[in-house]
């Protein structure tokens, strides 16, 4: 599903300037990978566990609208995260819709 990017929280506030600017110049739409992601209600916004740098590329380019995959809180523990090193989580969607718009 596709999702205004003004709604998504990123879960890393220390992002790396230098990837950030890399990814601006290479990114390539066609291969751009949705977004797994949660809905917190009580914020009406959807937080991001992976990705970070990628959308923060995409709010620069001037992007309303990235594709998401939606998981529940429950697959996705923030603390669980925190205490573990992960290097990338790939999640396949069965199918993406698009909402929202």
């Amino acid at each position: 599903m596709y999702v205004k990017i003004d709604r998504i929280v990123s879960t890393n506030s220390k992002l790396d300037r230098a990837v950030i600017e890399e990814i601006k110049k290479d990114i390539d739409l066609e291969k751009l990978t949705a977004f797994p992601a949660w809905h917190d209600g009580s914020r009406n916004e959807w937080v991001i566990t992976d990705g970070n740098h990628r959308l923060q590329a995409l709010k620069e380019l001037e992007y309303a609208y990235v594709p998401i995959v939606e998981i529940s809180r429950k697959e996705f523990d923030l603390i669980a995260w925190e205490k573990k090193e992960i290097d990338i989580i790939v999640v396949v969607p069965k199918k993406i819709k698009v909402i929202g718009i």
